[in-house]
């Protein structure tokens, strides 16, 4: 009668690790699989959000970002500034943006919350940028501001909104 318990104990003790070791195997195989498409390289890919064009037409502000991580999401958005008939590789270049910042949004204003930053042409040769410090102040990973485009001809304003 005891080694009738005994075995019933035995068989539910393998049945309970071969179980867990099914469970680990297919929750390590769920990670691979996620770690796998969530960082691939074109996941990683800057994407242009919207353009504005100047007024006189000559240049125009590309709003773009770039998004990933698997484990440890990212989100950075920026500014450029380019000649209107630039190609699509300068609108991403490195050495054109004149504003960089995490993605954020601006506090809630009239129960609409508008997308940070927002940007217009004041005139031909000034740009305003709009950002918002109210998701910012709590945690600025990075923010770059310059005051001219590349080319020295556009001035750049900014305007911190809480």
């Amino acid at each position: 009668m005891i080694f009738m318990y005994r075995r019933a104990a035995v068989r539910v003790l393998k049945t309970f690790i071969f179980m867990s070791v099914i469970a680990l195997v297919f929750y390590f195989f769920a990670i691979a699989v996620f770690a796998f498409f969530a960082t691939r390289e074109d996941m990683r890919e800057p994407y242009v959000t919207s353009k504005e064009i100047s007024p006189d037409k000559r240049y125009k502000a590309v709003l773009s970002g770039m998004a990933g991580g698997a484990l440890s999401p990212y989100c950075i958005e920026h500014i450029a500034i380019v000649s209107n008939d630039a190609p699509p590789e300068m609108e991403i270049a490195e050495d054109m943006i004149v504003f960089t910042s995490d993605c954020t949004e601006f506090s809630f204003k009239s129960r609409l919350k508008e997308q940070s930053p927002s940007y217009y042409w004041v005139d031909n040769e000034k740009l305003k940028i709009r950002y918002s410090i109210y998701q910012n102040s709590s945690y600025p990973d990075r923010m770059t501001l310059k005051a001219k485009d590349a080319s020295g001809k556009i001035a750049v304003e900014y305007e911190a909104i809480p």
